[in-house]
C-alpha cells in the first residue's frame, strides 16, 4: 500500500508554496492591474478570464512544473512502475502543453479563447497532479 509519510507531505507542501503559487504570482499582477485601471472603458474587454488566461500562460507554467517534477524523479536511485509512469505522464504534458501552446502563440487569433482557456486549464490541472505525484515518489521512494 502507497503510505504517504509526514516529511512527504512536508516536501509536497513545500513544492507547492514555491513551485505552484510562486509561478501563478504574475497572473495575481495582471488581476491588480486590471483593478487598478482608472476608467472601465480601459479594462479587457473581452473579459477577466480571457485576459488572464486566454494566450496560453498557464501552458508555460505546466511545463514548469513537469520539468521540475521529472528533474526531481530522476534522482531517485531505484528504477519502479511507479517512477516510469509519473515521469512518462510529465513528459507527455510537457509535449502536449508545449505543443498547444506553439499553436495558440502562432494561430491564436483563429481559435476560441475559452477553448484555450479551458483546454490550458486541463493540462494544468493535470500538470499539477502529475507533477505533486513526482514530488511524493521522491520522498517515498528514496533510500
Amino acid at each position: 500500500m502507497f503510505q504517504i509519510s509526514e516529511k512527504a507531505w512536508v516536501k509536497l507542501t513545500r513544492w507547492w508554496i514555491f513551485s505552484i503559487l510562486f509561478a501563478l504570482i504574475p497572473f495575481l499582477f495582471k488581476i491588480l492591474v486590471v483593478l487598478s485601471m482608472k476608467h472601465h472603458d480601459e479594462q479587457p474587454e473581452r473579459g477577466l478570464l480571457v485576459f488572464l488566461f486566454g494566450q496560453g500562460e498557464l501552458l508555460l507554467v505546466s511545463t514548469s512544473l513537469c520539468a521540475v517534477a521529472i528533474g526531481e524523479v530522476f534522482g531517485i536511485t531505484t528504477d519502479s512502475i511507479a517512477k516510469n509512469l509519473a515521469s512518462g505522464g510529465a513528459l507527455f504534458l510537457i509535449a502536449v502543453a508545449s505543443f498547444y501552446y506553439a499553436m495558440v502563440s502562432t494561430m491564436g487569433d483563429k481559435l476560441t479563447p475559452p477553448a484555450i482557456i479551458i483546454i490550458s486549464a486541463v493540462i494544468f490541472f493535470f500538470s499539477v497532479i502529475t507533477s505533486s505525484f513526482c514530488i511524493l515518489l521522491t520522498e517515498t521512494q528514496e533510500n
